[in-house]
């Protein structure tokens, strides 16, 4: 089996696989705070696998907050959030891995 064939069987497996398990992004009153002014404010969404979903807002909003937080750069002030069902805060470093061989597959 040629490489991109045997890539897109993995995929298409993976797909299976994953389907009916969970939530590729959760959160609940995601909140983050830098000496009292609040970044992000009790931000709860859901976004299931294969869902295209924007983070859209103005210049200080809490885009870029909210996705460092996501990527584990940044810890919340308040609220939880989890990526493909793993805490980001009690599984930070399965995530960091996940999310690191997720961006090097990418290049």
């Amino acid at each position: 089996m040629s490489e991109e064939k045997l890539g897109f069987y993995f995929l298409v497996k993976w797909s299976i696989i994953k389907r009916n398990f969970m939530l590729a992004i959760e959160t609940k009153n995601l909140t983050k705070e830098f000496n009292g002014l609040k970044a992000v404010d009790n931000i709860s969404l859901e976004v299931k696998e294969g869902e295209i979903f924007g983070l859209l807002g103005p210049n200080g909003a809490g885009k870029t907050t909210t996705i460092k937080i996501l990527a584990t750069l940044l810890n919340p002030t308040k609220g939880e959030a989890k990526l493909w069902g793993f805490d980001i805060l009690k599984q930070e470093t399965k995530l960091e891995i996940l999310l690191a061989l997720f961006f090097k597959s990418r290049h």
